[in-house]
């Protein structure tokens, strides 16, 4: 039986060369930048961004309020995630 090809390079199948890159530590770097720049984290990428600026908005409003006395402080229920 041969081993399994995703592309149609050579056949479809691996040779000896192809092995060596593909079993290499470096395949791993590859990996990672496919993560970064995919399209998943393009999907979600504007959601996280807005929570990210969403909780970054909430700790300077409480750092603020903390030093403030005119301020009130606001706290936020952590009900759906206990």
């Amino acid at each position: 039986e041969l081993p399994v090809m995703f592309s149609e390079e050579n056949g479809g199948s691996f040779d000896f060369e192809r092995w060596n890159v593909h079993r290499s530590a470096g395949r791993y770097g590859r990996l990672l930048i496919g993560i970064l720049f995919g399209v998943t984290t393009r999907r979600i990428g504007v959601t996280v961004s807005l929570l990210v600026a969403f909780s970054g908005m909430v700790d300077v409003y409480s750092n603020m309020a903390r030093a403030s006395s005119m301020m009130p402080e606001v706290e936020l229920p952590l009900t759906p995630f206990e």
